[in-house]
């Protein structure tokens, strides 16, 4: 699974049921370049801990994912082992890079670009 938020959808239940599919039939599993969060639920803090122990190969996108994944697995009980997870960049933040780079010659002064968003009702708490 590439990319996207594992938080409070009930969609997050399709992909557990592909990781375990798929390790039934011995295919290679991963999650990459996704967020862990925000999870208000337990339901789906432990279908994040599911996903995440049915995974081979583990690359969230940020340090904020890893520490809220190694919560869920304390919130468990479950071990964690922290040199298992790694963390890259957000791709939005390499993005922000690649067009840093790719814009340098077009403008002669700094300037800021603020993108603003309604964030969508999964993301708080008053579901």
């Amino acid at each position: 699974m590439g990319g996207g938020p594992l938080m409070d959808l009930n969609e997050l239940f399709m992909v557990e049921y592909a990781f375990k599919k798929a390790k039934k039939l011995n295919k290679i599993t991963a999650l990459l370049g996704c967020g862990v969060g925000p999870l208000f639920n337990r339901k789906f803090r432990k279908s994040v801990l599911n996903i995440s122990k049915l995974s081979d190969i583990v690359i969230l996108r940020d340090s904020k994912s890893k520490e809220n994944l190694e919560k869920i697995y304390a919130e468990f009980s479950e071990f964690f082992n922290k040199e298992g997870i790694s963390t890259s960049f957000d791709p939005a933040v390499e993005c922000c890079l690649q067009y840093d780079k790719l814009s340098s010659h077009l403008a002669q002064e700094k300037f800021v670009a603020v993108n603003l968003r309604k964030f969508p009702k999964e993301y708080s708490k008053k579901i």
